[in-house]
């Protein structure tokens, strides 16, 4: 085993345990005791988040475990392309595209047990603004502003397709973000033994990504990093969660944890 990895879960501290839950998961039961559990619907639209619940037009009920400190509610998915705009233009709208208030959101998803919200950006704009910026910040602030817990994943090393040279730098209010959730995976592998020793530091010295987007700082020390692990691809036995976490630990000392991709819902979800 290479030094990168020589580092075990528990010789890094307190490591929260997180899992995604989602129709994907198929019939594998989330593990009981973790710290969070997610619901993802991955849809582009709040509207469309209600597919999934009762009668398919309600927002489907937090179904991890009720003892989990945090209950979150995934919203977007890799579609949705984060601008300016997404949320009040496009994100927050009725099936009759009338626009939905952000309170509103928050209102719906805490009547049906949840107490955060992760935002899954993974695209950003070419041309990456000022005004972009100041609108990915002012969703988490709104988020916490509301009573609710905040987080972003988002691919391994940021947005996944290449961003514009002319791209102003992506700079994240950290204070205004509990969580940030860097996908060590795809969907076919882990990142754990390929490019996690080079995607995990971006977090953490901020610099140009592999996609040519470029981060102003690193992660802040009031966020925590979850590491996205993919149980998918390692299997459910494979303690790949773990795994990721100690690895990231080992080159960015990092605090957090892991977050698992995925479990199976309950129906409907």
């Amino acid at each position: 085993m290479s030094a990168l990895f020589c580092v075990s879960a528990a010789a890094v501290g307190a490591m929260m345990k997180g899992a995604w839950i989602a129709p994907e998961g198929k019939d594998v039961p989330a593990p009981g005791g973790y710290d969070m559990y997610s619901h993802f619907a991955g849809e582009p639209a709040w509207y469309r988040a209600k597919y999934h619940g009762p009668g398919m037009n309600s927002i489907p009920p937090y179904s991890g475990d009720p003892a989990a400190k945090y209950k979150m509610f995934t919203v977007c998915g890799d579609s949705c392309v984060f601008n300016a705009d997404f949320m009040n233009g496009t994100y927050l709208r009725n099936a009759d595209q009338s626009p939905v208030p952000f309170s509103e959101m928050t209102s719906t998803l805490k009547q049906a047990g949840y107490n955060g919200i992760i935002y899954d950006f993974e695209l950003f704009d070419y041309i990456w603004t000022q005004a972009d910026n100041d609108a990915l910040n002012n969703v988490f602030q709104l988020t916490k502003a509301n009573g609710m817990y905040s987080a972003w994943t988002t691919a391994a090393m940021g947005p996944f397709q290449n961003g514009s040279s002319q791209s102003v730098p992506i700079d994240i209010d950290w204070q205004q973000l509990d969580f940030v959730m860097p996908e060590m995976y795809d969907a076919t592998q882990n990142y754990l033994h390929n490019g996690l020793k080079t995607y995990a530091p971006w977090w953490k010295t901020g610099g140009l990504s592999i996609h040519n987007y470029y981060l102003k700082s690193g992660v802040g020390n009031t966020t925590l990093v979850l590491w996205g692990a993919s149980v998918q691809a390692a299997g459910v036995n494979s303690n790949i969660g773990e795994e990721t976490y100690a690895a990231a630990y080992n080159v960015t000392g990092l605090p957090g944890g892991f977050m698992a991709w995925t479990y199976g819902c309950k129906a409907p979800c």
